[in-house]
């Protein structure tokens, strides 16, 4: 060729993106989180304070892009195909050559998108008195999305990113993206967490020494994977497929641990 595109040499449409073919709902909703908590604080010898508190917080009616252009049940067939780490076979959804382009994206509040939190934390402080003060904390928690955007980027964590709000990718625009990616937690979800603090005055040489601890489990992550073919060979009508390969929480980054160290003096000048 001479290098120079020429009409007629463009290949088959395969998809269409943009605002052409994005409409917004007209019974929209406002996302909203409703929040409920309750906690118990008491007082212990020592000038300790002990309390507890639990938090259960769910958000809904999130905002996602959709398509409602192409339906999921009769715009896919379901093809095996491999995957190229473990080499077991896995089901994905090839488009139907008949339905490329026929795009058409909604924003709107899907009625499966949706985020629930629940933690507790316990803590144990005791007041400055006698040239020291402590205080030390430990939370669990468990959080639950129901959708996440698939990205090889990093991901914030927040619902109108995991809706595709954006970020160019929606996690509500195809089968593909269903897979693994139902339920699990959010990408910033910690399990655990432990703190202590506390700072004790040196008086005869005018010096505090404070120190804060933390020990977090690690945030949990998921290989994504892209398949161009399927098992036979065969190329997907729509392009390369990108899905979550193993459940969105099968893997944790190692534990977190972080220490902050301080000596002040102070000088009257």
């Amino acid at each position: 060729g001479d290098g120079v595109f020429q009409r007629g040499e463009e290949g088959a449409q395969l998809s269409s993106f943009g605002g052409s073919i994005t409409s917004v709902d007209p019974d929209l909703k406002q996302p909203h989180t409703d929040e409920f908590s309750a906690g118990v604080e008491l007082e212990a010898p020592g000038n300790i304070r002990v309390s507890g508190t639990y938090i259960h917080r769910q958000a809904r009616d999130l905002l996602a892009i959709t398509e409602v252009g192409i339906p999921f049940d009769t715009g896919y067939v379901p093809v095996p195909a491999i995957d190229t780490v473990t080499g077991q076979t896995v089901t994905l959804f090839n488009q139907r050559p008949e339905t490329l382009g026929n795009d058409r994206l909604l924003l709107t509040n899907p009625s499966d998108f949706e985020t629930e939190f629940d933690g507790f934390e316990i803590s144990a402080q005791r007041r400055f008195a006698d040239g020291y003060q402590f205080l030390t904390s430990y939370a669990y928690s468990t959080s639950d999305m129901t959708r996440t955007s698939i990205s090889v980027r990093a991901f914030s964590g927040e619902e109108e990113g995991a809706g595709g709000i954006g970020f160019g990718t929606s996690a509500f625009t195809n089968p593909n993206q269903r897979i693994n990616n139902t339920s699990g937690p959010g990408f910033f979800d910690r399990t655990h967490t432990f703190k202590v603090g506390g700072s004790y005055d040196v008086r005869r040489l005018g010096v505090t020494v404070a120190a804060t601890a933390k020990v977090q489990t690690g945030t949990p992550y998921a290989r994504i994977l892209t398949l161009e073919e399927d098992a036979s060979g065969t190329p997907f009508n729509q392009g390369p497929i990108t899905f979550f390969a193993e459940p969105r929480d099968a893997n944790r980054f190692p534990r977190l641990k972080t220490m902050d160290l301080r000596i002040s003096k102070f000088f009257n000048v």
